[in-house]
């Protein structure tokens, strides 16, 4: 008899149906993997949203300072310079920019709206990513991936205190002080690196 080079229909359809199985069983486990893998990075980008709004409200609340920066790239999109330049934080109202204060006083009568943009421009969030790109390749790589209208809402707790203790009645002059506060998103979907 000849020997015979391969293998029979019967071997072949054995290990066909082995692998067919396998993957029905695996599939299911995959698609559950990846959907925990991209929940996972979600609660990620909104962590950094929601630290970086409470490193610039307590820059607020100690009258600290906001690191804006300017940079610019050569042809191989290296930083050829970069100028940072510390200027006080403040919180932008339909008034003015208020700090100090003013912002106690603001924050303890209104929540606070926080958007992605506001936090890369001042250096809370993504550094080094770029909102209003220009034609520049470089700044075109450099696209920021959260949506810029991205808001975190900032609430305070606070009291309203007496400026002089022995005073009763509400003639007496008053201040406020703020407490703990709670920073939420807004809107989830417009929260997560795309």
């Amino acid at each position: 008899m000849k020997n015979k080079n391969g293998f029979s229909l019967v071997e072949i359809l054995t290990v066909v149906t082995i692998i067919a199985v396998l993957l029905i069983l695996l599939i299911p486990l995959l698609g559950k993997s990846y959907k925990s893998a991209v929940n996972s990075l979600k609660d990620i980008d909104k962590k950094s949203l929601i630290d970086g709004t409470k490193l610039y409200v307590n820059n607020l609340v100690n009258n600290g300072y906001n690191i804006v920066s300017t940079k610019s790239y050569d042809s191989s999109c290296n930083i050829v310079s970069s100028n940072e330049e510390n200027k006080l934080a403040s919180y932008l109202t339909s008034n003015g920019e208020v700090s100090g204060y003013k912002f106690v006083e603001y924050a303890a009568n209104n929540d606070l709206y926080v958007t992605a943009e506001y936090l890369v421009n001042n250096g809370y969030f993504d550094n080094g990513c770029i909102y209003d790109a220009s034609n520049d390749s470089c700044e075109k790589s450099k696209k920021c991936k959260v949506d810029k209208t991205c808001t975190m809402i900032v609430h305070f707790e606070h009291e309203e205190v007496n400026q002089n203790p022995s005073c009763t009645g509400a003639t007496c002059e008053k201040y406020y002080t703020l407490g703990n506060y709670t920073v939420s998103i807004q809107d989830e979907s417009k929260c997560v690196i795309k």
